[in-house]
């Protein structure tokens, strides 16, 4: 029985023995070769390298560098081209004082309401609107009190209803109607042809 298992063990061992040697022999095939060298030129270069480091020489390091394109200027040069050609854009600073200057203009305080003194009369200054004249004198009164106006002063009832009926009668007598004038004809007949406003403009 003892020889039985002193001659396990022995096997055992054996075998121990032979697997190991067999892994490290395997292991050292499998080593990759760089740029075609084999272990034995990659030990040689390690050497070398190491007596360089070791005596000081200074080793050459290639130097990279970005190539630009021929046609390509520096921008001193593109921003000279760009001011000489009126190419180039608006400056921010620029950009800003006129972006600042539009916003003060747009937030300018507008007046609620305007009063202009204008002088009020109706067509018919005394309600007498049996006179088919002060029926039809909306444009003859609106003539009146915008003319009063540019002059200066006050207009009466009396003289307003005088003078609407004597633009009725001029506009009758030189165009053969007073009734219903188009803002255009207003302007020609009764503001330049009566009252000789001839730099006035309808806009």
């Amino acid at each position: 029985m003892k020889k039985l298992i002193i001659i396990f063990l022995a096997i055992a061992v054996l075998f121990t023995f032979y697997w190991y040697s067999g892994y490290r022999q395997h292991k050292n095939d499998d080593l990759p070769i760089q740029n075609g060298r084999d272990s034995s030129d990659l030990t040689e270069i390690e050497a070398m390298d190491n007596d360089v480091i070791g005596e000081g020489r200074e080793q050459d390091v290639p130097d990279f560098s970005i190539d630009t394109k021929k046609d390509e200027k520096p921008p001193e040069d593109l921003a000279e081209e760009m001011a000489a050609t009126g190419s180039a854009s608006m400056p921010v600073e620029e950009v800003h004082d006129q972006l600042e200057e539009e916003r003060n203009e747009s937030s300018a305080q507008v007046k609620k309401s305007v009063l202009l003194d204008v002088p009020f009369i109706s067509q018919a200054p005394k309600a007498d609107w049996k006179d088919e004249r002060q029926q039809d004198g909306c444009e003859e009164a609106s003539v009146i009190m915008a003319i009063r106006w540019i002059k200066g002063g006050k207009l009466s009832k009396d003289e307003a209803e005088k003078k609407i009926i004597e633009i009725s009668d001029w506009e009758s007598e030189n165009y053969g109607n007073f009734h219903d004038t188009s803002a255009k004809d207003t302007l020609e007949r009764i503001i330049k042809g009566y009252f000789k406003y001839e730099s006035a403009r309808v806009s």
